[in-house]
């Protein structure tokens, strides 16, 4: 009986409490995507629910790193109350450096009403310079008028989207899991064209740089993967010197690994790989005996660098400038570069949207298309 009686009196004590808890507002920001390039526009979709409380005014205002974004607008539609259809009254919203007003709303009664329908509203903002932009309700500050209020909530979660560099559409293809199907039927293609169409050349040198992935961090180790093919030629010396962009990544180191005649089993002999500022040496070798060799293995060599800025990463081979840096590969004078993406360090919470970027990117420049 004891028992019982306490449990009736605990029920009825905290009944208040509980229905209060129960019928907490609710208030969540939904970016409409959560990858940006640096001059896209950003919409912060604000939803709200009373969940049936009553109030006499409601207040919000999102506050930005303004070093990433710039504000550009707001708006917001009134609540309603479906008992008596009226709408609430609306403060014109505003924004800066750094702050964005979402809502600002009061019963046109003098009452306190509350409402049955969502908070809808919108901050829109511009994305001026790649990181991880956070973003979250003012709650703190020397103006407590500017704190968040929305039936007595007086706190909800923020969030955060990723902004990358602008990116040239050649980049993009090399980014996504669709632009690498593309780029694959386009390959398989041109080769069986150039089967046809270019006979006599077929057995020319060939030469390709594979990163090891396609996007990085800041302080990431890039690793550009060199692998060549003599197709039968003869050369008494090869060199390969790769050039990048020194605002965007610091040489580490090269390695190569030796040329092989398997008729004979020589090895060539090689040179000493440097690298610096902006260039790298992939690989520099001649054959150990006087005489110009053939070789019927594989050329494979390395170049480290390390991510330091964020951007686009563009590397090619030289062949201009010093004639004796320039590319020479068994005759090929000429072998395609290509880039990779450096993004900011990201927090966990951006990594896991990390994965959606090149996809969310390369659909839509297919679809501008």
């Amino acid at each position: 009986m004891r028992t019982l009686l306490l449990s009736t009196l605990a029920v009825l004590a905290f009944a208040p409490y509980a229905w209060a808890y129960a019928a907490a507002a609710t208030l969540t920001i939904t970016p409409d995507q959560t990858a940006y390039q640096v001059g896209d526009t950003i919409t912060l979709n604000v939803a709200g629910d009373s969940e049936g409380a009553e109030d006499n005014r409601i207040y919000g205002r999102l506050l930005f790193d303004a070093n990433l974004a710039d504000y550009v607008a707001s708006h917001q539609e009134p609540l309603r109350n479906s008992r008596g259809g009226l709408q609430w009254c609306l403060f014109a919203l505003t924004g800066g450096e750094g702050f964005a007003e979402a809502f600002s709303q009061f019963p046109c009664s003098e009452n306190p009403e509350f409402v049955d329908g969502p908070l809808s509203a919108s901050v829109t903002l511009l994305a001026t310079a790649p990181g991880t932009l956070h973003y979250s309700w003012q709650t703190e500050g020397n103006d407590d008028d500017l704190f968040l209020d929305f039936f007595g909530l007086r706190e909800a979660p923020g969030g955060e989207v990723l902004i990358v560099p602008e990116v040239s559409t050649g980049s993009l293809l090399g980014l996504g899991v669709i632009a690498i199907a593309i780029a694959r039927r386009r390959a398989r293609f041109l080769a069986g064209f150039a089967t046809v169409a270019l006979g006599p050349y077929a057995l020319g040198a060939t030469l390709t740089i594979t990163p090891d992935q396609m996007v990085y961090q800041v302080g990431d180790t890039i690793t550009l993967n060199v692998v060549g093919d003599a197709e039968g030629a003869e050369d008494n010396a090869i060199y390969g010197r790769m050039v990048f962009n020194a605002n965007l990544a610091n040489y580490v180191a090269s390695h190569q690994e030796k040329l092989r005649n398997s008729a004979g089993g020589l090895l060539w002999c090689l040179v000493q790989l440097t690298g610096g500022d902006g260039f790298a040496e992939a690989f520099a070798q001649y054959p150990c005996s006087t005489n110009p060799e053939f070789v019927d293995g594989p050329l494979s060599a390395s170049v480290t660098l390390l991510a330091t800025a964020p951007g686009v990463l563009h590397y090619s081979w030289q062949t201009e400038g010093d004639n004796n840096l320039f590319l020479d590969f068994f005759g090929l004078r000429e072998a395609p570069g290509g880039d990779v993406l450096i993004v900011p360090e990201l927090s966990t919470g951006s990594l896991l949207g990390l994965g959606v970027i090149v996809i969310a990117i390369a659909r839509r420049t297919v679809w501008r298309r």
